[in-house]
This record gives structure tokens, sequence and C-alpha cells, in this order.
């Protein structure tokens, strides 16, 4: 493996760690930032998932939106980590996503995944 490899697979999103932030986050008092930061994980989720789907054409004409969805996404777990903090309330959870698009888009995947998997 190179370092470009492990480096990848160093900062990847755990499932454990995503579980971690998730259940951290889903204990807020700030109900409707949580609300509005799911929303926003599953909108841009499903645009990565449509991505990976589509020709070179189609990722073209989504590129705008989906960037768009992500930057969301980002300013929602800033807005819920700012809101967190002033409820005293643990906003670490923060730090672990950083400012790696990446690591915010795994993030937002995961969640899309586990409430999918935990629709009846």
């Amino acid at each position: 493996m190179n370092l470009e490899v492990i480096t990848k697979i160093h900062k990847a999103m755990t499932s454990k760690l995503a579980r971690e932030i998730y259940d951290t986050i889903s204990d807020t008092c700030a109900v409707e930032l949580y609300i509005d930061l799911i929303q926003k994980a599953v909108v841009y989720a499903h645009i990565r998932a449509e991505w990976a789907l589509a020709d070179e054409k189609s990722q073209a004409s989504m590129r705008a939106s989906r960037t768009a969805a992500h930057n969301a996404f980002i300013a929602a777990t800033g807005a819920m980590a700012l809101a967190m903090a002033e409820n005293d309330e643990s906003s670490s959870w923060r730090e672990h996503i950083g400012n790696d698009r990446q690591e915010s888009a795994e993030f937002a995947c995961w969640i899309h995944y586990h409430l999918s998997m935990e629709a009846e």
C-alpha cells in the first residue's frame, strides 16, 4: 500500500465513529437543527448515490446541485455544533469531521444508510 491509500484509510469515517457522532447529536436539545441536519444528509446522500449511477453528461448537469447539497450539509453540521456548545452539550464530534469534505460526505452517507436500515 502506498502512503496515499494509507492516509485515506486512516481518515475514512468509520461506522463506529459515525455511530458515536450520531448518538451524540441525536440527544441534543436543538431538535430543529438536528432534524435539519438529518434532512440535509439524506438529500446529499441521495444525490451522491445518483451520481454514482450517472454517466459523465448527467454528472456534469448534477455537479452544481451536488456541491450545493454538500455545502448545505456542512453548514448544518456547523450550526448544530454551535447550538450544542451554546447549550453546554458536547460538540467535540464536529472536530472529528473537521473541514474534510470527504469525511463530511461519508458521515452524511452513513446517516442515510442508518435511517434506511432502521426504517420499518
